[in-house]
C-alpha cells in the first residue's frame, strides 16, 4: 500500500510539473489561436455566458437547448469540453484573473490527471503497479500528449476520457460490478460529448469485454448490470445526438471524413510515428511493441484492439492529422509496459529497462525543451512550442497585438460595431472574436470565407456589397499573404471590388505593420457608422 501511495504521490508532481512547464511556455510564446482553438475558445465564452450570465432573461429551457446540442459555431463539436471551459472561466474570474492561457493550463491539467491516474489504473489492473507507473510516465511524457495540454483542443479530452472508460470498462469485473457498470454507462456517455470520434476508439475494446463477458458465463446480474452501461450512455449522448437541433451534423462529419486537409499518403501513420512518441521513447520502446503484437497469445486483447482498430480507421481516412490519433497513445503505452513485466526476462533486467525507459522519457522532454534545436528528437512541426524560443510560425503575433489595442481604443471612445475582414487569412481574423469576448469589447467580427466546401455559403447566396455596406468596421490587408478566395466562389474578390466601389465611404483610422509578410493592415471606419 505505501509502495502504491508513493508512485502515485510521484505521478502526482510530474502532473504539476508539466503544467508549470507549460505555464512557463505560454508565458514566453507569442501564439495567435486560431482555426479550430479559436472557435472552441469562442464557444467556452459563450457557454460562460449561457451558465453564469442571464443578462438577456432567457428561460430555463431555452438556455438548456443551447447547451444539449451540436455546437455549430464550434466545428460541430458536442459541448462537454465548453462547459468545462465555463467553469474554468468561472474559478479564474474569483482569483481576478481573465487570460486564455490561464484557462489552458487548468482546464488540461484536469485532464492529465485524469489520463495519468487512468493509465496507472489500467495498467494496475492488467499487470500490477510498476506496470501502470511505466504507462502513465510514458503516455504523459509523450510529445504529442503534452503539447495538446498547451492548447484548447478536444483531442487530449477525449484521449483522457477514453483512457477513464476503459479502466471503470475493467472495473466492472465482467459487468458483475452493479456500482462500477453504472459508473462505465455514465462515462461512456460523457466521453461520446467531448468529441464525436470516440465512439470509433471505444467500440472494438468494450464489443470484445462484452462478448468475453457473456461467453464466460451469462447470468441475469450480468446482462442486467450491462444493459444499465449501455442504457445510461444511450441517454446521456442522446440529449445531444438526439436533439433534432443537431442533425445536420451526421452529414457533416461524413463529409468531413472525406476531405483532405492535411494527407501524406496512406502509410503517413507509420511514418510519422516518431512525431507522437519522440525517438527516444519509440527506440527505448519500439522492441517490447513488436513482441507484445507478436506474442499475441500473452497480449491482453482489449489494448490490442484499442491500439489497431482506431489505427486502422484513421489510416483509412484521408485527412491525416497527427492529433487525430491521440488516443491510441495510452494503448501503445500499455501494451510496452504490460509486455516488459510478462516477459522472460530475470527481474534485475526488467527493472533496468523499467528505469532506463523512465530516463529516456525524461532526458528527452528536458531536451525538447530547452535544446534550441530540438527537432531531431521529435520531429513534430504542429506546435513548435519551446521554453527558449517563441512560436515559431506566428509571424502575425504582433500585428494581432496591435489591432486589438486599435478596437480596446474604439470602444474607449464609446464606438461598437461589425468587423468585416476583407481578405482570407484566418489566422489575422478568427482570434479576434475570443479576443473581443475576453476583454469585453462590443465588437462582432464576421467572417465570410470558411475553410472547407462543406460549411462554404451556396454560391449567391449573400450579396456581398450590401454586407460591406452594412458594417462598422473593414480590415484590409495590403500585400504580403491574402489567404483563401473562398470555398465556392471568389468572396474575397467581390468584397474587394464592393469596397472599391464605396471606398469614400469609410476613413483610415490605423494601420498596423506585419514585417514578417511584407504588408500591412488597414483599419476603415464607416463613416455613416456611430461617432
Amino acid at each position: 500500500m505505501r509502495n502504491k501511495r508513493i508512485e502515485l504521490i510521484v505521478l502526482i508532481f510530474l502532473i504539476l510539473f508539466q503544467a508549470l512547464v507549460s505555464l512557463q511556455v505560454l508565458n514566453r510564446a507569442e501564439v495567435v489561436r486560431a482555426w479550430d482553438e479559436s472557435h472552441y475558445l469562442k464557444n467556452g465564452l459563450y457557454f460562460h455566458k449561457i451558465i453564469f450570465d442571464n443578462s438577456h432573461k432567457e428561460s430555463v429551457f431555452t438556455r438548456l437547448g443551447e447547451l444539449t446540442k451540436v455546437q455549430e459555431h464550434a466545428l460541430d463539436r458536442p459541448p462537454v469540453l465548453f462547459v468545462l471551459q465555463a467553469f474554468g472561466w468561472r474559478v479564474l474570474e474569483a482569483f481576478n484573473f481573465r487570460d486564455e492561457n490561464m484557462l489552458i493550463i487548468l482546464v488540461n491539467t484536469l485532464f492529465l490527471f485524469i489520463l495519468g491516474l487512468s493509465c496507472y489504473g489500467i495498467g494496475l489492473l492488467l499487470q500490477g503497479k510498476k506496470a501502470g507507473f511505466l504507462a502513465a510516465v510514458l503516455t504523459l511524457f509523450m510529445p504529442l500528449i503534452y503539447v495538446y495540454s498547451r492548447v484548447m483542443m478536444t483531442n487530449l479530452p477525449l484521449t483522457a476520457l477514453l483512457c477513464l472508460t476503459v479502466y471503470i470498462l475493467l472495473k466492472t469485473d465482467r459487468f458483475r460490478s452493479k456500482f462500477f457498470s453504472i459508473l462505465l454507462g455514465v462515462s461512456l456517455g460523457i466521453s461520446q460529448l467531448t468529441r464525436e470520434t470516440f465512439i470509433l476508439f471505444i467500440a472494438a475494446p468494450l464489443f470484445y469485454y462484452v462478448y468475453r463477458s457473456l461467453r464466460t458465463r451469462i447470468t441475469k446480474k450480468i446482462v442486467c448490470n450491462l444493459l444499465i452501461s449501455l442504457g445510461l450512455a444511450f441517454l446521456i449522448a442522446g440529449v445531444v445526438f438526439l436533439n433534432p437541433a443537431s442533425f445536420y451534423a451526421y452529414k457533416k462529419y461524413l463529409q468531413l471524413s472525406q476531405i483532405s486537409c492535411i494527407n501524406y499518403g496512406l502509410f503517413s501513420y507509420f511514418a510519422r510515428w516518431p512525431s507522437l512518441t519522440g525517438y527516444f521513447i519509440l527506440i527505448s520502446t519500439l522492441p517490447l511493441f513488436i513482441g507484445s503484437v507478436f506474442n499475441i497469445k500473452k497480449t491482453d486483447k482489449i489494448l490490442l484492439l484499442w491500439f489497431l482498430v482506431p489505427f486502422a480507421i484513421f489510416t483509412i481516412f484521408p485527412n491525416k492529422s497527427l492529433r487525430f490519433i491521440m488516443p491510441v497513445l495510452p494503448a501503445y503505452a500499455l501494451l510496452v509496459s504490460c509486455r516488459l513485466f510478462k516477459s522472460n526476462l530475470k527481474l534485475f533486467f526488467k527493472n533496468f529497462y523499467f528505469a532506463a525507459i523512465i530516463f529516456f522519457c525524461l532526458l528527452q522532454y528536458i531536451f525538447i525543451h530547452y535544446l534550441p534545436q530540438a527537432t531531431f528528437i521529435s520531429p513534430s512541426k504542429e506546435y513548435a512550442f519551446g521554453v527558449k524560443n517563441m512560436h515559431v510560425s506566428d509571424k502575425y503575433f504582433p500585428a494581432h497585438q496591435d489591432l486589438l489595442a486599435v478596437f480596446k481604443y474604439e470602444a474607449i471612445q464609446g464606438r461598437e460595431g461589425k468587423v468585416l475582414p476583407l481578405f482570407g487569412v484566418g489566422q489575422i481574423y478568427y482570434p479576434l472574436v475570443y479576443k473581443f469576448l475576453i476583454n469585453k469589447l462590443p465588437f462582432r467580427p464576421y467572417f465570410t470565407i470558411e475553410s472547407d466546401v462543406v460549411d462554404a455559403l451556396e454560391p449567391g447566396s449573400i450579396n456581398w456589397e450590401y454586407h460591406l455596406l452594412d458594417s462598422d468596421y473593414l480590415i484590409e490587408k495590403v500585400g504580403g499573404d491574402l489567404g483563401v478566395r473562398g470555398s465556392r466562389e471568389d468572396v474575397r474578390g467581390k468584397l474587394k471590388a464592393a469596397f472599391l466601389k464605396h471606398k469614400t465611404r469609410f476613413e483610415v483610422i490605423a494601420k498596423v505593420a506585419v514585417p514578417e509578410d511584407n504588408s500591412f493592415l488597414v483599419v476603415f471606419r464607416n463613416k455613416a457608422s456611430q461617432k
